[in-house]
């Protein structure tokens, strides 16, 4: 039964980043690509990292779908 569980989510993945790759090991640049926020995630996020304070590398991470910027852009402005 996990067996064919596991072997599921494998393929899904798979077919979503197109290679022998794992949630666990994509890069955020490739995870953004294949799978964008919408509008309301992104504020989701901003809104829920302001209120629990989360570091500035943290919300950075979500502005790169708006802006096109990579995270290390945000943090040397």
């Amino acid at each position: 039964m996990i067996k064919k569980r596991v072997e599921q989510a494998r393929q899904r993945q798979y077919d979503r980043y197109q290679a022998e790759l794992c949630n666990a090991r994509v890069s955020f640049e490739r995870l953004a690509e294949v799978s964008p926020l919408t509008d309301n995630q992104q504020e989701m996020i901003t809104q829920v990292s302001s209120k629990q304070q989360w570091s500035n590398r943290v919300r950075g991470c979500g502005l790169v779908k708006k802006s096109g910027k990579r995270e290390t852009d945000f943090l040397s402005q």
